[in-house]
């Protein structure tokens, strides 16, 4: 049905083309349904494609900041699922003031219609710090653990003395798979 969309048939047309070649025991496919499909797919093209940008940012910036990192996680048809970035100074906070990170999710706030998973900390003068930040397509356990293992090693495999997170299941559970199975002095608290 895609490819008949990129070919710029109309919904209808569409229509018409799948219900003649389908089976009598299969059921009618209506316009609505060939909208619903082909409005999806270019919300995930362009997702993709926006996405594509923000990557080309970070690849840009590293040539300004060496010590940035960052890290994409492809879905099976290439398009970026997860996005975990770290700048250079962000690094260095953490190797300063690694004694807390707060974790938490913003739910779908952006552009990309992606949690927003800013992890956080406090610096000497009580100010909230930024240690890095990242999209992530759901959240699920393995989204959390592939974001924990990867935060560590952005990190030096340095791992916090405490993470304060929210009460998620999914997120406790990946933390202590993912931050503490090295660490057994690691305080996790939920709020």
């Amino acid at each position: 049905m895609v490819q008949y969309g990129q070919a710029r048939l109309k919904p209808s047309q569409i229509e018409n083309v799948v219900n003649t070649m389908k089976t009598s025991i299969i059921a009618d496919l209506t316009s609505k349904q060939c909208v619903d499909v082909l409005s999806e797919h270019q919300k995930h093209h362009n997702r993709g494609k926006e996405l594509c940008g923000l990557i080309k940012h970070f690849q840009d910036n590293t040539l300004v900041d060496s010590d940035q990192y960052f890290v994409v996680d492809l879905s099976d048809d290439g398009y970026p699922r997860n996005i975990f970035w770290a700048d250079g100074r962000s690094r260095d906070a953490y190797t300063k003031f690694i004694d807390v990170v707060v974790f938490d999710v913003t739910y779908m706030t952006n552009k990309f219609k992606m949690p927003f998973a800013p992890f956080t900390g406090v610096n000497h003068h009580g100010q909230s710090i930024l240690f890095g930040g990242a999209l992530l397509e759901n959240e699920k356990e393995e989204t959390f653990e592939w974001l924990f293992e990867h935060f560590l090693k952005c990190m030096f495999g340095k791992y916090p003395n405490a993470v304060i997170t929210n009460q998620d299941k999914a997120m406790g559970n990946a933390i202590k798979k993912s931050v503490s199975k090295d660490s057994s002095s690691l305080l996790f608290m939920a709020y």
